[in-house]
């Protein structure tokens, strides 16, 4: 007996009628198990691994530029900003992180797109006041992490996407 398969559907195929010797009518019907263990085991082993495969780890971590080394971003923007001017420009974001603003949005802590660095990300805008959509992204102590551009779908909707690094 087994519970595997007795707990599947079945459906009924055949009907088959017989006399018996004393003429009594005996029907019988034939069923169809939907899978055997066999079976089962088989096609468990199949889906099993395309399961776990599609299986979402999280957000996948985009590479922090040594900062020993020389660097530079290049975005869709058409704009490239290199190690010094971002070094600058993330040094005058982090004097303003803690000052009471009424009126200035950044820095501000960034988790759109996640790096390989320690420490809480933030960004803060490359050549604002020229209409750039660019962010540089660094922690607390001075490290970039890297640059995004604001990108605005169809719908409206906003997204940043990671420049690449040069």
């Amino acid at each position: 007996f087994d519970l595997f398969t007795s707990s599947l559907p079945s459906f009924k195929t055949k009907h088959l009628t017989a006399r018996d010797s004393n003429e009594n009518t005996i029907t019988s019907h034939s069923t169809m198990k939907l899978f055997t263990y066999s079976e089962a085991i088989t096609l468990f082993s199949i889906l099993a691994p395309v399961t776990a495969m599609a299986i979402h780890q999280g957000p996948e971590l985009i590479a922090a530029p040594n900062r020993n080394s020389d660097f530079s971003f290049y975005c869709r923007s058409g704009k490239s900003y290199n190690k010094n001017y971002l070094m600058g420009e993330v040094r005058h974001a982090i004097n303003l992180i803690g000052e009471s603003r009424t009126f200035l949005i950044h820095p501000e802590p960034f988790e759109e797109v996640q790096y390989q660095i320690s420490g809480e990300q933030w960004f803060y805008p490359l050549q604002a006041y020229y209409g750039s959509r660019d962010h540089v992204v660094f922690t607390r102590d001075a490290q970039v992490a890297g640059v995004v551009h604001l990108m605005i779908r169809d719908n409206g909707e906003r997204y940043y996407d990671p420049c690449i690094i040069t």
